[in-house]
């Protein structure tokens, strides 16, 4: 089976350049999407960890793998801020799973 991130781009019809960008924009809660821009500006890394999750999940080649991805996110000592904890100003680990799951079960494109 071929990783998350070739299955993803594949079946969006996009170059895997793209991958990271795009999926942070559709995994972002949308109250953090409209204020990401500014999140930048404030801290140009505000996003490492949430990129760091979609690397990781992109590398990955079953739905096995997944729970412990999500589980090291949730637990990422940058998701312990105020503003990534109770604001959801982060990557929807939902989100992100449900999107997984679509492009890698049997049978997806």
């Amino acid at each position: 089976m071929k990783p998350f991130r070739d299955a993803y781009c594949q079946g969006r019809g996009m170059p895997s350049a793209r991958y990271e960008r795009e999926l942070l924009s559709r995994t972002l809660y949308g109250h953090a999407r409209c204020i990401s821009w500014f999140l930048r500006l404030v801290k140009s890394d505000y996003f490492s960890a949430d990129i760091e999750f979609l690397r990781s999940l992109g590398s990955l080649r079953s739905r096995r793998e997944l729970a412990a991805e999500i589980a090291d996110f949730q637990y990422h000592p940058s998701n312990r801020t105020f503003l990534r904890r109770r604001l959801r100003l982060r990557v929807s680990a939902e989100k992100a799973r449900r999107i997984f799951e679509r492009h890698m079960k049997p049978g997806a494109q």
